[in-house]
Formats: C-alpha cells, structure tokens, sequence
C-alpha cells in the first residue's frame, strides 16, 4: 500500500514538473494576452472561416507598385566616417566561378575611414 502511494505522489510530481519545462512557442493564453500593451492593439487574433476567407478573396490583388511604390526610393548609399571597407578579389577556376576546382583569392585587408 505505502508503495503504490509513494509512486501516486512520485507521478504526480512528476506531471506537475512538466508545467514549469520549456516549450517551443507560446501559449494560446500568452498570445492573446500580449496583443493589447500599454491601452494599445499590438495585434489581433481573427478566427479564421469561410467568410473571412471570402472577404480576402473578394479583393482585387495589388500590384507591386502600389504595394511598394509609396515608400520612393532608398537612399544613396554613401561610405561615412567610422565605416569599415574590406575589398577582396576572387579570380575563376579552370571549371569555372561556380566549379569543383579551388579558386584562387586575394585580401586586400579592411581599411576604417
């Protein structure tokens, strides 16, 4: 009798251990609660149906300038002070840049501005 109780307690704790071990993702629970921060909607959590799948469907499909159009264009890129500039030449193989045979390369080492 004490040995059946004594493996009641031990596969109890056991099982209650498990709540505290590292998962890989968060709960469902941790997931909605996160979604509201400081009085503001981070995001939302959508229960995903037929109509909701309807409504995406039934919109006309953006085009690539559009979507991304309005933001213009980058920025120049420019080599600004404290900038590090490595330059290394690669010179092709017998078989080819992307062959089996090593290629032969040269560092011209890193120079900071």
């Amino acid at each position: 009798m004490k040995l059946a109780a004594l493996l009641v307690c031990v596969t109890g704790a056991a099982l209650v251990g498990c709540a505290y071990l590292p998962t890989a993702g968060p709960t469902a629970g941790e997931v909605i609660e996160r979604g509201v921060e400081d009085n503001q909607t981070r995001y939302d959590v959508v229960d995903v149906n037929s109509r909701v799948v309807a409504t995406l469907l039934a919109q006309p499909p953006e085009s690539f300038r559009t979507r991304f159009g309005r933001y213009g264009k980058p920025e120049a890129p420019k080599i600004g002070i404290g900038d590090t500039l490595s330059v290394s030449i690669w010179e092709a193989a017998g078989g080819g840049l992307f062959g089996t045979s090593p290629t032969d390369h040269v560092s011209a080492g890193s120079r900071s501005v």
